[in-house]
């Protein structure tokens, strides 16, 4: 499963197949959880949720180096039986927060009462990391947080801002004095528009608590950057949050997949579905992987995963969720890709503006699909492309650096527009990079042609009586998993639309197989539109009640104004 990758432009890092290893824990770092507080409503119960087992987070890889505070705040419903429910989670930090979804020891609660009955509500919990320059037992130290508060504002002025593409974090300079009080602040040149809610900022910074700086073990004034969330007072509400998002009954554990325990491989792999009116699971897919070999695993564990429905209003709905789903073998494992860090020598080669002391992380990867004339010919081959990453980690640009075939090149292109990252850094902060990648597509290989490729590829050929038209089925296909096509980004520029015609074979066991397009309204759509299909999953074809194979032909159509990635 390795695949070979090289150097690219003047010292750009390549992959490599055995994680970086981590830096250990400083035990002077750590993360304090407050307790529940509830949200006004209009029936507001008089004793808070508690809770009954703590909340254990360890502090995450990303931050375990950094020299900077953060923050997560959680709005969740815990019901009459303490039974929490996650519907938000706003924070200044993306690891944190996946931390508290993903924790392996989440709390237990005791429900909130009123007049002496357990009830369901809506509370507020922060959860702060402090680093070690923070610690109390340091001499010499930077503030430490204890409290924090959001800045709520009108949900108008928070659509407005969205509508202005302002962002909804204000960034704050505050001086601390000697006893921890917030003696003044300024924003950053990028904030202004915090002189708008200079009332609610106010407000909320009123319920910040500090200890303060420290030198040589006495209290000192100092400064520190903080971080403001603006919030609306809607979201803030329970009355706002009337709807109860689904209450996971039944949750099948996805099964390490048995071809894979020799690498000793983790991974993770992240599904969006809907939960329907009876509390079913329906469409599955996968919304990014670090690992495509976990993703068919996981998408059959969320499908047999049963709940009860979200309630809007009172009735059931249908409702929209995305859970991370994680592999591994006793809690220890490998990624399967990486990144390697640089040495001093390979930074001075780098292009300046595209130099990182820090590599970028692969959070999506994802294999290309192997072009369908060249599969019929059985042609091996390979291409290499180079990936420009961007300070949010996203491939901003694909450029084809060397290919066998032109149809490889155009393949891996189409795949390597998908990859997402944590971004590389210089020095701590999120910079540009480019990386290179070689896609090599061989008769067996991940991605390559399986043996059911061939043999489908034999059915083909013969033009066997066994691949029937979809006109002759028992009964029209019912799609199981649909993944929705990424807008190509090798487009021509100004496009907003496009389409692409996908014919494909469905297995007996529901399973896309030699997907390739027809027509295209540009080459990028078409190898886009495969790549999104090849994912597809559907219940199996049947012709008098038996299984059976079928071709199918459909058209695929691209807008940039549906989200295409997050």
């Amino acid at each position: 499963m390795n695949p070979r990758f090289s150097r690219l432009l003047a010292g750009t890092l390549i992959f490599s197949f055995i994680a970086v290893g981590f830096a250990t824990h400083a035990t002077a770092q750590d993360i304090i959880i407050s307790n529940p507080e509830i949200l006004p409503s209009d029936n507001t119960p008089d004793t808070p949720p508690a809770f009954k087992r703590a909340w254990e987070i360890p502090v995450p890889d990303a931050l375990k180096q950094t020299d900077k505070f953060s923050y997560v705040i959680i709005t969740q419903y815990i019901d009459k039986d303490g039974r929490r429910i996650i519907p938000r989670v706003n924070g200044v930090s993306s690891d944190l927060a996946k931390s508290f979804r993903q924790s392996e020891k989440p709390p237990e609660f005791k429900p909130a009462r009123l007049q002496g009955k357990p009830v369901g509500t809506y509370a507020r919990i922060t959860g702060i990391f402090n680093p070690a320059s923070a610690s109390p037992k340091a001499k010499d130290a930077i503030p430490r947080v204890l409290a924090i508060a959001p800045v709520v504002i009108a949900k108008q002025q928070i659509d407005e801002m969205k509508a202005a593409k302002k962002s909804l974090m204000l960034i704050a300079d505050a001086q601390i004095d000697e006893t921890g009080a917030i003696a003044g602040y300024t924003f950053a040149p990028e904030s202004k528009h915090a002189a708008d809610f200079k009332s609610e900022i106010d407000a909320a910074l009123a319920l910040w608590k500090f200890a303060p700086a420290r030198t040589a073990g006495k209290a000192v004034a100092s400064t520190l950057s903080i971080p403001l969330i603006l919030v609306s007072k809607q979201s803030e509400s329970a009355s706002a949050l009337l709807s109860i998002p689904p209450i996971s009954i039944k949750r099948v554990p996805p099964i390490y997949p048995y071809s894979m325990k020799r690498s000793g491989l983790i991974g993770e792999v992240t599904v969006s579905f809907e939960v329907n009116q009876k509390g079913d699971v329906q469409n599955p897919f996968v919304v990014k992987s670090n690992n495509p070999g976990f993703e068919a695993a996981a998408i059959e564990a969320v499908r047999k995963w049963k709940f009860k429905p979200g309630i809007k209003n009172g009735q059931p709905v249908t409702t929209k969720m995305q859970i991370p789903i994680t592999f591994n073998l006793d809690g220890s494992g490998r990624d399967a890709y990486s990144i390697d860090k640089p040495s001093k020598r390979t930074q001075a080669r780098m292009p300046e503006n595209l130099r990182y002391d820090t590599p970028p992380k692969i959070t999506d990867v994802i294999e290309p699909i192997y072009p369908y004339e060249l599969a019929l010919s059985r042609t091996a081959g390979k291409a290499t492309v180079a990936m420009f990453i961007d300070k949010k980690g996203r491939v901003t640009n694909v450029q084809v650096i060397e290919a066998s075939h032109l149809e490889f090149g155009l393949a891996s292109v189409a795949a390597a527009e998908r990859y997402q990252f944590t971004p590389a850094t210089l020095d701590g902060k999120p910079v540009d990079s480019v990386i290179k990648r070689e896609f090599e597509f061989n008769a067996v290989w991940l991605n390559g042609l399986t043996q059911s490729d061939l043999d489908m590829i034999s059915l083909e050929k013969k033009k066997s009586d066994k691949i029937v038209s979809a006109s002759k089925l028992d009964q029209v296909l019912k799609p199981l998993s649909q993944r929705p096509p990424v807008f190509p980004l090798a487009v021509a520029p100004g496009a907003t639309g496009g389409e692409a015609t996908v014919t494909f074979l469905i297995d007996t066991e529901g399973k896309v197989r030699l997907p390739r397009f027809n027509a295209a309204t540009e080459p990028a759509f078409g190898y886009a539109a495969v790549q999104a299909v090849a994912h597809w999953r559907f219940e199996p074809a049947t012709q008098n009640g038996k299984k059976v194979i079928t071709r199918v032909q459909v058209p695929v159509n691209f807008s940039t104004n549906p989200p295409a990635r997050k």
